[in-house]
């Protein structure tokens, strides 16, 4: 099972295991997680490039164990907190959908 944390306060994502719904390489539950990290991390970079984070983010991407958590300067604040909303409500979704494959879990606002 994928368990998925999310705190849009502290602008964390965290994913952890493996859906094993298929076999490797055909997992659409594992393919579906993956492509919202690596785009949300696609574009907290282009955001640091662009100027609106403090710093690069933290990232870690790991087989099965990944992480992400972004520091925005104030002013881009709520610009970054859409962008972590989108990408939980997606993963959001998919738990709804497939709640023996993936565990969500939003933490405070």
């Amino acid at each position: 099972m994928i368990h998925i944390t999310v705190s849009p306060k502290k602008l964390q994502l965290r994913i952890k295991g493996h859906a094993d719904y298929a076999e490797p390489g055909k997992d659409i539950i594992c393919a579906s997680v993956s492509y919202a990290f690596y785009n949300l991390c696609q574009v907290m970079t282009d955001y640091t490039e662009l100027g609106l984070l403090c710093k690069a983010p933290k990232m870690k991407d790991c087989s099965g164990n990944s992480f992400i958590e972004v520091i925005p300067k104030k002013e881009y604040e709520k610009n970054v907190q859409i962008v972590f909303s989108v990408i939980a409500r997606g993963l959001e979704v998919l738990a709804t959908n497939y709640p023996e494959f993936v565990d969500f879990r939003l933490l405070e606002y």
